[in-house]
């Protein structure tokens, strides 16, 4: 699982095509908010069904046709700490506080979605 986890972190860190920072450059922010009033946005993704990697961050239209028909859809709700005038000391990161599946998942992929989501916010998001 360990290892899964940390292909899952290089994927959300990852500057690379399928990686989530390219993939949601264009994506549309704002719409929501959390508790704080920080906007917030869907980072799309594709998982493995049956070890939880995450293959590739996109939207459908930019998805490859062969990783949309093999692998499972889930999104990541993301909140960013960006400097607006209530927050002039926000930090620039990011931090995951919410997913969503298409399917019901495992207790499997629940532990390595839930250790994904906490390494990540542990060592690249903003502290809440």
């Amino acid at each position: 699982m360990e290892n899964i986890i940390q292909k899952n972190l290089e994927r959300l860190t990852g500057r690379g095509e399928g990686d989530m920072p390219k993939a949601t450059e264009s994506e549309s922010i704002g719409g929501t908010k959390d508790s704080e009033g920080r906007p917030c946005f869907g980072a799309n993704f594709y998982y493995d069904s049956k070890s939880g990697e995450i293959v590739f961050f996109g939207v459908e239209p930019n998805v490859p046709k062969d990783i949309l028909l093999k692998y499972s859809h889930g999104i990541f709700r993301i909140a960013l700490d960006v400097k607006l005038t209530h927050r002039p000391n926000a930090t620039g990161k990011n931090r995951i506080i919410s997913h969503h599946f298409d399917f019901k998942i495992n207790d499997y992929l629940k532990d390595v979605f839930s250790k994904t989501i906490q390494e990540y916010n542990e060592r690249y998001a903003f502290s809440v």
